[in-house]
C-alpha cells in the first residue's frame, strides 16, 4: 500500500437507487392521493417513505478524514469510527470491501464490511483509491 495521507475530509454516498425510490414512492402519492378515496394510510406510508429516502440520499456511507474512517449501517445506526492505525488489511470481495482492524485498547481483531453494490462506479473507484493511500499497520 502507498503511504500517502488523506489531507481532507471525503464523504461517499451510496445513491444508485435512492433517486428512482424517491421518484415512485411521489408517483404512488400522488395516484393514492386522486384515485382513492380513503388513502390516509398509503398517504402516510408514502410520505414517510419519501422522507427516510432523501435522508438516505444525504447521508453518507463512508466518511474518510485525516486519520479515521468513519462507516455508517443505516440511517438511525450508530457510526463505526476507525482508525488508520488499527487497521491491518483491506480487500474487495464481490461487492463488498473487508476491512479488517484491531481494536488499540482490546488486541481483538475485528471485521467491518462496506457494501458498494448502492455506490455509483466513480464513486466506487474513488473510495478504493482512498483507501489504497491509508497506510496499514
Amino acid at each position: 500500500m502507498e503511504n500517502n495521507q488523506i489531507t481532507e475530509e471525503k464523504h461517499y454516498y451510496a445513491r444508485k437507487f435512492l433517486l428512482f425510490l424517491i421518484i415512485t414512492f411521489t408517483i404512488l402519492l400522488f395516484t393514492s392521493i386522486f384515485l382513492l378515496n380513503n388513502a390516509t394510510f398509503v398517504v402516510s406510508i408514502c410520505i414517510l417513505n419519501i422522507v427516510i429516502q432523501i435522508i438516505r440520499y444525504n447521508s453518507a456511507v463512508v466518511e474518510i478524514g485525516n486519520d479515521y474512517i468513519k462507516l455508517k449501517k443505516g440511517i438511525f445506526a450508530a457510526s463505526r469510527y476507525i482508525l488508520f492505525n488499527e487497521i491491518t488489511s483491506w480487500h474487495q470481495e464481490g461487492k463488498k470491501i473487508i476491512v479488517n482492524y484491531i481494536l488499540n485498547d482490546s488486541s481483538e481483531e475485528k471485521k467491518e464490511f462496506i457494501y458498494t453494490g448502492a455506490m455509483e462506479e466513480n464513486v466506487k473507484e474513488s473510495l478504493l483509491k482512498d483507501l489504497n493511500k491509508i497506510h496499514t499497520v
